[in-house]
């Protein structure tokens, strides 16, 4: 159970902290979480409930590099109904069949990831990192996953089938701008210490 804790002072602050647990209890238990690989043609999916501190156990991709698809989703009646988020990422699963994300450049991507974010409300004295390019399905794999989704979760599919293209166009421009962006802050620091400006 969520609790929002309050003074106890003010009925209508408790009222509406009671409110907010209700929502986000709601909001909770209608969603979920999946992890699909594609590997060699074929889709394996790794359960959240099987990942343990950061790591995700799939013994059948043992010493592979895979795309792994993150998959949030809307649940209606406690089934799969619509995606709401998803991330591509390409992973390497160890000889035990493990993908630790404690291993990967995780940290390094998140920092340039959040430097981009903050730039947009603070100016920094520095140039910004190259972006991190989204890493981007083949068509082929675009394709088993959905047919994937098809087969297992027909009514996610239905109400999600383009997800993945919107995702892949959403990726791409948000890249775009990040190089931009890229581009503007080394050349205003170029200014600023050729002092051209």
């Amino acid at each position: 159970m969520f609790i929002i804790k309050t003074s106890g002072q003010s009925p209508v602050l408790d009222v509406v902290a009671r409110v907010a647990e209700i929502f986000i209890e709601k909001v909770i238990a209608a969603m979920g979480m999946k992890y699909l690989c594609v590997y060699d043609g074929n889709v394996y999916e790794i359960p959240v409930y099987k990942i343990k501190d950061g790591k995700f156990p799939k013994k059948e991709l043992a010493g592979k590099t895979v795309i792994m698809m993150e998959m949030i989703y809307e649940t209606k009646n406690r089934r799969p109904y619509k995606i709401v988020r998803i991330a591509f990422d390409r992973v390497s699963f160890d000889e035990h069949g493990i993908y630790d994300v404690g291993k990967d450049d995780t940290s390094k991507v998140i920092d340039v990831k959040l430097e981009y974010m903050y730039s947009r409300y603070h100016k920094s004295t520095e140039p910004l990192p190259i972006p991190i390019a989204p890493v981007i399905p083949t068509d082929e794999e675009v394709n088993i996953i959905k047919e994937h989704l098809r087969k297992k979760y027909p009514v996610l599919y239905q109400n999600s089938s383009n997800v993945i293209e919107e995702w892949i166009q959403d990726a791409q421009e948000q890249h775009q701008k990040e190089i931009r962006m890229m581009k503007e802050s080394h050349r205003e620091n170029m200014i600023k210490n050729n002092g051209y400006g």
